[in-house]
């Protein structure tokens, strides 16, 4: 089965979630074909793909841009094959931000025209040495004032890779 895995990164972390896509679709017994949304001219074939795993992180309460339009443009040949679509935020590691993570799913359909088959909410990271002065202040007010976390001024992962893996498998084998 090969598994095409479209992705957009823009701190890495959605990168390594797809690295690790990579590995679940081998170890499914399955070839996967990921593909960086942002290399442009990169050319996206359907033919043989059985699955797509769509992945992208959520800046300023959107996917990016080049992700959006390849939904937009594709979602007719997305539309024919099982999708699973993991929007990756900071929101989604916190119990009172999945209603917002929710949101950015919603937002996207209504703005591509796609709906997925499947989708998954994935939290993601704070990046702390990827942010400009400005991200970083309004990342600290969101994560540590509003979210209520201790002062960090590290990196911090909130991918839970148990639960993406199996959300990933029970994808793989529906």
């Amino acid at each position: 089965m090969t598994v095409l895995i479209l992705y957009a990164s823009i701190e890495g972390q959605t990168k390594k979630i797809t690295q690790f896509l990579e590995r679940c679709v081998l170890k499914a017994g399955g070839e996967p074909l990921a593909i960086d949304a942002n290399v442009k001219g990169v050319p996206v074939s359907f033919s043989g793909v059985e699955k797509v795993i769509l992945a992208a992180p959520v800046h300023r309460r959107r996917h990016p841009t080049v992700f959006e339009k390849f939904l937009s443009s594709r979602r007719a040949e997305l539309a024919k094959t099982q999708t699973l679509f993991l929007s990756v935020s900071l929101c989604a590691a916190f119990e009172d931000g999945l209603d917002e993570a929710k949101s950015y799913l919603t937002d996207v359909s209504a703005r591509t025209g796609f709906n997925p088959s499947k989708t998954e909410l994935v939290a993601g990271a704070l990046q702390y040495d990827k942010y400009h002065d400005y991200e970083a202040q309004v990342i600290r007010l969101v994560a540590l004032e509003i979210r209520k976390l201790d002062a960090i001024e590290e990196d911090r992962e909130f991918t839970d890779w148990d639960s993406l893996e199996k959300a990933v498998f029970g994808f793989l084998v529906s």
